[in-house]
């Protein structure tokens, strides 16, 4: 009865996260076109954009509480520990997270002599979307678990749902880079425009898709236990 309890108190969690990203996403993308700020992307005045997905993902986990089926008591008598080498490991995993997307991005094609504030707001583009939200709901040692087996699907409700976030925002991005080579000769084609829009979209359309899959498996069980 607990291991149910529990299955369904992540989902409500994860619907109501990925409802808050779809919006907040959605509507970042739309200021950045309807201001024409798009072409900013990639430069340090598009840093405001960074911030803003960061309070983002981190009012999503002070909000958590409020998703939860803990009665009032059990949240009065647990102890609120602050535990430092936890954040520490944790900034530790997000600024090596930031190298190692920088050089990725140099591997597959981005200047290596040039565009070094292009490559590195990139690298904190996809860091934020990517790493951050993981370290924020499991934990440094988690994420680093789930980067190393990025591959596999199997796990929990939550690492599934951030396996899946990871792998089609970083596709995303990927995807993105197709336009770059074109001789369009188009302002939204220059390094990491393309690549950066790709990323955002992709991880807008991932909690899109957890919305879903979440709602359509509420929906079976519901239908199952009544049989309709």
């Amino acid at each position: 009865m607990t291991a149910v309890t529990s299955d369904v108190r992540f989902r409500r969690i994860i619907t109501l996260h990925s409802i808050c990203t779809s919006i907040y996403t959605s509507f970042i993308i739309f200021i950045l076109v309807y201001t024409h700020k798009i072409y900013e992307i990639g430069k340090r005045s598009s840093l405001p954009v960074i911030g803003v997905l960061i309070v983002g993902e981190c009012l999503k986990v002070v909000f958590r509480p409020f998703t939860s089926e803990t009665s009032t008591k059990e949240k009065q008598n647990k102890p609120k520990k602050f535990n430092l080498s936890s954040k520490l490991k944790c900034a530790l995993v997000l600024c090596t997270s930031i190298v190692i997307y920088y050089c990725l991005a140099v591997l597959f094609g981005a200047p290596f002599l040039s565009s070094h504030e292009e490559t590195f707001m990139f690298a904190l583009l996809l860091t934020v979307l990517t790493v951050l939200p993981s370290c924020l709901a499991v934990g440094a040692d988690v994420t680093i678990a789930i980067l190393i087996d990025l591959t596999s699907f199997e796990g929990d409700i939550i690492t599934e749902t951030i396996k899946q976030n990871i792998c089609v925002t970083l596709v995303g991005a990927w995807l993105g880079a197709v336009v770059i080579p074109l001789d369009w000769d188009r302002p939204w084609q220059a390094w990491p425009i393309p690549c950066s829009l790709g990323a955002v979209i992709a991880y807008m359309c991932s909690n899109l898709f957890n919305i879903v899959g979440m709602s359509s498996k509420t929906l079976k069980k519901k239908t199952g236990r009544y049989n309709l």
